[in-house]
């Protein structure tokens, strides 16, 4: 891995756990973005292309961001959130993100840090990943990511990731 242009960092943990939270807060520090779930679903078939693909993304958005500014991200209200999921009205929150470019006002320079959130897919790359990048992996207490699974619109509420069977068969 070539740093020698600046710090790209991996964070994960099953969802649920507070890493959107970790996102809106690294992005409040000076010379730091952090993205939540930028990356395309597409982009993990395999492991080996899920690895490729992250590699190549972390370039495309760290340039992106020293030439315009902007990166892809999911968000809410042009920013991103610090919980995606909305209040319970009738039934199950649901999610109002949504994936789009948003521009950071603040000042990078070229060594800035980059954090890339994906919480099922980096999970699954767990051990490829850490030979590649320094990674952060969040875990809450069980009991309370399951039960806030049960109170939203997502497909880990009815125990489905199998978008990610490609990684770990």
């Amino acid at each position: 891995m070539d740093n020698s242009t600046g710090k790209n960092i991996i964070l994960t943990g099953p969802p649920r756990s507070g890493t959107t939270l970790s996102c809106f807060l690294l992005n409040q520090l000076p010379n730091t973005i952090a993205l939540h779930e930028p990356m395309n679903l597409g982009m993990f078939q395999s492991q080996e292309q899920g690895l490729e693909e992250t590699q190549q993304f972390f370039a495309a958005m760290r340039q992106s961001l020293l030439t315009e500014g902007k990166a892809l991200s999911k968000v809410k209200a042009g920013a991103i959130p610090s919980n995606p999921f909305g209040k319970a009205e009738e039934g199950k929150r649901a999610s109002l993100v949504k994936k789009d470019w948003i521009h950071f006002e603040k000042p990078l320079q070229e060594d800035f840090t980059l954090v890339i959130k994906q919480n099922a897919h980096f999970t699954f790359l767990l051990e490829p990943l850490n030979l590649l990048y320094p990674l952060y992996t969040i875990i809450r207490n069980p009991v309370s990511t399951i039960a806030s699974w049960n109170t939203i619109q997502a497909p880990v509420s009815k125990g489905n990731l199998t978008v990610l069977k490609g990684l770990r068969p």
